[in-house]
């Protein structure tokens, strides 16, 4: 490269903050760029030593003139589209085949339609990447900065901070990259399909044959970054593979927790609850309060406890010891109108999964109760007011004077008793299983439907509906009088 062409300016410039060494560094860079860019487009390397020889004269006349270089690269333009201008030149200088025949032609229009249509089949997937992964690649970075620091009831579980956290920065970092590299492959593949329009619109060449396509720039690839690609891959399967041979460290176990809750009725007419695994018993209050008293003790309810893999590994709970998990659990309770929320804390996996709960609650008889429940024994007694439940697995027992009952189970069963006279729908199902209903103590039949199920529905004249419905199990339920206590009467 002829940098002596200005050398002789240098004095003049040294003003302006330009050093011999900075313009030399400056224009071997910005000619290296331009030189690979031109390879791209397949420029021969005469018609790249002919550009360089242009260019240098041309940077040579400004330096005379006493500009900065900066602004003489400046006014040359960005190399991309410097070396596309060149580029396309070159391409449109070529001459066609004077001796192609009227059949060679017609071959040649269809090649190069089949050529864009193909060109835009690749465009279009480039533009999805193009512009989703810069997004993903975004909130990605955010995440991993975020998420690990989140309190367990916004987020639980989390992702894991440390090494997790770390390969989830490179990969979102690595997505931006390549959004930034389909952004180059699309405008490259703009730019050729453009030439094509041109060789073919105003010359009327044939399209670009597979050596050209070659020469032309459709190395996509950009070399470099798939190499940090892989060797960022290579790091992150390398840390986890340490990772994993790391054995999990065992905290010991924590001792139960207890929490007690007294709430004056007040305007609440209906209380929901939430519970996990565990048994609950409901009762009649001696007055107008609500207590509930809860015991919480770690037991984990899978027998893959402290097993790992490779999602557990990135995605995981906070509270790995039972320690720090008992620590966490609280009673959480919530006034919303005339419903009363009651649930534990904190909620997901980690305690439905590792805490086995012990309920006891005392109601107002007036009152209507709402339980979801993942799994374990419910036993209800007095309550009037109607009861709804929805639970995974166990047995649910509910004695009550009267008041409509709406009980599903997955697996397990229902033994429901009411005082209630009449009814208005009564229906058991039970999808395998059977249903029994009794009517002062004497068992009504009722033929069932073929299959392995059992149904029962009645219609009466009485008020209260009675909807009994298992999954897997057996549904049943008693009408006979119960005794009104002094406690059922308030």
């Amino acid at each position: 490269m002829n940098l002596f062409l200005y050398k002789s300016s240098s004095a003049n410039l040294e003003s302006k903050g330009e050093s011999d060494m900075d313009r030399n560094s400056l224009l071997h860079s910005y000619m290296r760029r331009l030189r690979e860019a031109l390879e791209i487009w397949g420029a021969s390397p005469p018609s790249i030593l002919e550009i360089e020889r242009e260019i240098e004269c041309h940077v040579a006349e400004a330096l005379r003139e006493q500009r900065p270089l900066t602004d003489i690269l400046d006014g040359l333009g960005p190399v991309d589209q410097l070396a596309e201008a060149y580029g396309t030149a070159l391409v449109l200088k070529k001459k066609p085949a004077s001796d192609s025949s009227r059949f060679q032609r017609v071959l040649t229009s269809l090649g190069s339609k089949l050529w864009l249509l193909s060109s835009a089949v690749i465009l279009l997937p480039l533009a999805v990447i193009t512009v989703s992964a810069p997004i993903i690649g975004v909130i990605g970075v955010v995440s991993s900065i975020t998420l690990p620091f989140l309190p367990p009831h916004i987020l639980e579980p989390t992702l894991r901070a440390g090494l997790p956290q770390l390969v989830l920065l490179l990969l979102s970092l690595m997505t931006v990259a390549l959004g930034v590299q389909s952004y180059r492959w699309l405008k490259l593949n703009i730019a050729l399909v453009r030439t094509n329009l041109w060789r073919n619109r105003e010359h009327d060449l044939s399209p670009i044959s597979a050596a050209e396509e070659k020469q032309l720039g459709l190395r996509l690839v950009d070399r470099e970054f798939i190499k940090k690609t892989k060797i960022y891959i290579v790091c992150m399967i390398t840390g986890m593979a340490l990772l994993s041979a790391v054995p999990p460290v065992s905290a010991a176990d924590s001792g139960p927790r207890i929490f007690e809750l007294e709430l004056p009725t007040g305007e609440i007419t209906s209380v929901k609850l939430h519970m996990g695994n565990g048994q609950i018993v409901v009762s009649p209050s001696s007055d107008r309060q609500i207590r509930i008293r809860l015991e919480a003790k770690p037991k984990p309810f899978t027998d893959d406890e402290g097993s790992w893999n490779p999602f557990s590994w990135f995605l995981s709970s906070r509270l790995e010891s039972h320690e720090s998990l008992m620590q966490a659990l609280d009673l959480e309770s919530s006034v919303a109108g005339e419903l009363l929320t009651i649930r534990p804390t904190p909620r997901g996996s980690s305690r439905e999964d590792r805490v086995v709960e012990s309920w006891i609650v005392e109601l107002p008889t007036h009152l209507h109760l709402d339980l979801d429940a993942n799994s374990g024994k419910v036993e209800i007694n007095g309550i009037a007011g109607g009861i709804r439940v929805r639970q995974g697995y166990g047995d649910i027992e509910v004695n009550v004077p009267h008041g409509s009952l709406d009980i599903e189970v997955e697996v397990g069963s229902i033994q429901a008793r009411s005082g209630a006279e009449d009814w208005r729908q009564l229906v058991l199902r039970s999808t395998v299983g059977n249903t029994r209903v009794w009517v002062d103590g004497r068992r009504m039949d009722y033929p069932d439907p073929p299959g392995a199920g059992s149904r029962i529905s009645l219609e009466g004249r009485g008020e209260e509906i009675f909807t009994l419905q298992v999954e897997v199990g057996d549904a049943e339920i008693r009408f006979e009088s119960i005794p009104v206590t002094e406690s059922n009467s308030k």
